[in-house]
C-alpha cells in the first residue's frame, strides 16, 4: 500500500473515529516508500511549520540520509545523502532550533578511536552548513552518542563520554559543550575520571522555564549521577546522585525530560536480581531530589526500553518496548500519567498490528493532539500516529482495533447533574455491554444484553454509591470491538 492511499484511509478514519481515541489514526512502514537500506540508527525532529525532519544511517555503507515528512508523513521532500563516508556511520541525532536543525554523528577513526561531527541545516530552505567536529577529543569513546538539546535560538547543548587521549579505557569522564553556528567552546569534563567508570550519558535536558540544563549519566554500574549546567555553558555546583543501589546490577537506559514548572523528571532502567525495571523520581533546578523513586513498569512484563513525553497540561505518555511471555514478541505498550505520575490508563498497545518482530527502540513525540510513535523493526523504520486522548486497553487482550463506524450515537445531557442516556448504533440481537469508566480508566458501573440501542444511567456505581462530580468516559463494546466517549459528571 503507498503512502497517499494510507492517506485516504486516514482521513476516513479520522471522521469515524471521533470519538474511537484507541485506534491508530495510521501506522507507517517507511522503508517502503523512502528507506530501501537497512538502518543502523535514526532519529527525528519536528520543525516550527509542522514538517517532520529524519536523519538515519545505513548499515551496508557510510551513508547519511536526511528528508522530511508533512504532519501526516507524507514525504516532503524526497530523501538524500548528505554524508558520504569511508567507514560507518552511526548514532544520528537532529535536534531542531528557531532557524536551524543541529545534526550529529559518530564514525570510527583507525585504533577504534571513535568522532563526532556535524552540521547546521536550515529549517526553511534545507540548505546545510559545513561539516564540524562536535567532540575535538582523540579519546576513546565507548558510548559516545552525544545527548543534545535546544537552548534558545539556534544555540544547543551536548554532552558525552570520552577518555582525554588515548588513556585506559577506563579513565572516562563526561564532557559538554555549548553549540551555535559560530562553534563555541568546549566545558569540562563534567564528571571526573578518577576511580570513576561511566557507562552511560543520555539524561541531557533543559528547562526553558528556569535558564537551565540537566546532565545525568550511569557511574560505576550502579549510581545515577546528575549535573547542573547553566545557560552560558559554566557548571553549576558539583555533580549529585541521583539514586545509587549497591543491589543494582547495572542503569541501563535513562532520560530526563523539562517540566513546565521548571523542574526535571528523570527515568532509568536498573537490572536487579536478573530484572529490568523502569523507575522514575523528579529533581529541581538546583539539583535537589523532589521525590522518592517510582516504579513504572507494569508487573508480570519482560520490559526492556522506553521513551516518553509530555504534553502541554503536564500529563506523560509512556510507551516502552516490553512483553509479557518470554515466547512473545517485543512490542509497544502506551501508559499515560499525571503529572505526579498517577496512572491515568492501563497499559495498552500502540501499535494498530501485531508482528512477527521484535519492536525496538520506541521514540515518542506529542505534537498537539497528535502522538507520532517510531521505531525500529526487523532493521527497517516504522511511525504510528495516534491520538493523545487514550482511553484504557485491557492489557491482556494485546490488541488495538481500528474502526470504520460509529458506535456510540450520543451521550446526554452532557454536563449531567446524575442521569443521563446513552445511545449507540449496534446490532440489535448482538449483545452490547456498555462500562462508565473512572478518568483512570476503572470501570465503575456496567450493564449487558441486546435488544435496545438506548442505556440509562443514575450516576451510581455497581455497588449503589453515587459518584462525585469529575470526567468519566462511557465504553460500548460489540464483538470486541470498543469505543469511548467522555462525559462531564456535576452534582
Amino acid at each position: 500500500m503507498s503512502i497517499h492511499s494510507r492517506m485516504s484511509t486516514f482521513f476516513l478514519l479520522i471522521q469515524a473515529t471521533v470519538f474511537l481515541p484507541v485506534a491508530s489514526i495510521g501506522q507507517y512502514f517507511i522503508e517502503d516508500t523512502l528507506i530501501t537500506q537497512e538502518i543502523s540508527g535514526l532519529d527525528i525532529a519536528f520543525g516550527n511549520s509542522g514538517s517532520i525532519h529524519m536523519v538515519y544511517s545505513t548499515i551496508a555503507t557510510g551513508d547519511l540520509i536526511y528528508g522530511t515528512f508533512s504532519e501526516f508523513m507524507v514525504p516532503a521532500i524526497s530523501f538524500s545523502t548528505v554524508v558520504n563516508s569511508p567507514v560507518q556511520l552511526i548514532a544520528p541525532n537532529i535536534v531542531s532550533g528557531t532557524a536551524n536543525l543541529l545534526v550529529t554523528y559518530n564514525y570510527r577513526e583507525p585504533g577504534n578511536f571513535s568522532v563526532i561531527d556535524g552540521f547546521f541545516l536550515h529549517n526553511e530552505s534545507g540548505d546545510i552548513s559545513e561539516l564540524f567536529t562536535l567532540a575535538p577529543l582523540s579519546g576513546y569513546m565507548q558510548n559516545s552518542r552525544p545527548s543534545i538539546v535546544h537552548i534558545s535560538g539556534d544555540l544547543f547543548q551536548a554532552a558525552w563520554i570520552s577518555t582525554e587521549g588515548e588513556s585506559s579505557f577506563y579513565e572516562e569522564a563526561v564532557f559538554s559543550r555549548q553549540v551555535d553556528t559560530d562553534m563555541s567552546d568546549i566545558v569540562g569534563p563534567v564528571a571526573s575520571a578518577e576511580d570513576v567508570t561511566i557507562n552511560s550519558v543520555s539524561g541531557l535536558s533543559h528547562s526553558t522555564l528556569a535558564g537551565v540544563s540537566l546532565i545525568t549519566w550511569a557511574e560505576n554500574d550502579n549510581s545515577l549521577q546528575g549535573q547542573i549546567v547553566m545557560d552560558n555553558g559554566i557548571l553549576e555546583g558539583n555533580p549529585f546522585e541521583i539514586h545509587s543501589d549497591t543491589n543494582i546490577a547495572e542503569i541501563y537506559f535513562h532520560k530526563s525530560i523539562s517540566l513546565h514548572s521548571g523542574d526535571f523528571q528523570v527515568l532509568w532502567v536498573e537490572d536487579s536480581s536478573s530484572e529490568w525495571h523502569l523507575f522514575t523520581r523528579r529533581v529541581s533546578v538546583s539539583g535537589v531530589l523532589l521525590s522518592d523513586p517510582i516504579r513504572l513498569d507494569p508487573e508480570n512484563c519482560i520490559f526492556w526500553n522506553f521513551d516518553i513525553d509530555n504534553n502541554e497540561e503536564g500529563q506523560f505518555l509512556l510507551v516502552m518496548a516490553t512483553k509479557y511471555a518470554w515466547d512473545m514478541n517485543v512490542d509497544l505498550y502506551g501508559q499515560q500519567f499525571s503529572i505526579d505520575f498517577e496512572p491515568l490508563t492501563e497499559p495498552y498497545r500502540i501499535t494498530s498490528t501485531l508482528s512477527e518482530n521484535d519492536r525496538w527502540t520506541p521514540k515518542v513525540f506529542i505534537n498537539g493532539d497528535l502522538i507520532y510513535t517510531f521505531w525500529t523493526e526487523n532493521l527497517k523504520s516504522w511511525c504510528n500516529i495516534s491520538s493523545f486522548s487514550l482511553p484504557p486497553v485491557s492489557i491482556n487482550t494485546h490488541s488495538t482495533i481500528a474502526y470504520s463506524n460509529k458506535l456510540i450515537e450520543a451521550v446526554y445531557p452532557n454536563p449531567s447533574n446524575g442521569n443521563i442516556v446513552i445511545s449507540f448504533n449496534t446490532p440489535i440481537a448482538v449483545e452490547t455491554i456498555v462500562r462508565i469508566h473512572n478518568i483512570r480508566g476503572k470501570a465503575v458501573w456496567h450493564t449487558s444484553g441486546s435488544g435496545s440501542n438506548i442505556t440509562l444511567w443514575n450516576g451510581q456505581s455497581d455497588l449503589g454509591h453515587k459518584l462525585s462530580s469529575g470526567i468519566y468516559l462511557v465504553s460500548i463494546e460489540v464483538n470486541e470491538v470498543m469505543e469511548y466517549h467522555k462525559f462531564v459528571l456535576l452534582k
